[in-house]
């Protein structure tokens, strides 16, 4: 059970850095390849937590792991959208690495995450603070509504690159 959390858990950071398309077929055949080299390891004994960690750690970082699969299946970019084409565009002219623009689509979709929760946060301000009268005016649910909106909108553009 623990060898299978530890796989699950290197499988999951490796699926990250890939297009949405290619997650699901990974995650298998990398799932699949680390139990079968953690059983080769453990050399006909009952594979333990050690073969699993010596494994993983020979197989290197999730995001060496994510461009070798890309490679290993002739990909080097994603799926064109407007947001991933603007990527593309950045990473020539910044002569970035698919692995790199993976870590930037990675960060937009943690600003996404906070701005929604700002989003939350400044309407529930604003709506409790208008009725109690503390303030006249309102400014922090205009401004969370527009977070709001910048949140929905950049994910529902995430979600048509994956």
């Amino acid at each position: 059970m623990i060898i299978d959390r530890k796989v699950e858990r290197y499988v999951q950071e490796v699926t990250e850095y890939l297009p949405g398309r290619m997650r699901g077929e990974a995650e298998h055949e990398l799932t699949e390849l680390l139990l079968d080299l953690i059983r080769d390891h453990a050399n006909g004994k009952e594979p333990d937590i050690l073969d699993a960690r010596a494994v993983i750690d020979e197989m290197g970082s999730p995001e060496l792991m994510a461009m070798s699969y890309l490679e290993t299946k002739g990909e080097t970019k994603t799926e064109a959208s407007p947001f991933t084409e603007g990527l593309d565009a950045l990473g020539d002219a910044l002569n970035l690495d698919p692995l790199t623009l993976g870590k930037m689509n990675r960060m937009v979709t943690v600003m996404l995450m906070i701005f929604s929760v700002l989003a939350v946060v400044l309407v529930g301000f604003g709506i409790v603070a208008l009725s109690t009268h503390a303030i006249t005016n309102v400014l922090p649910i205009f401004l969370g509504c527009v977070l709001g909106l910048v949140a929905v909108a950049g994910r529902s553009v995430l979600a048509r690159q994956a």
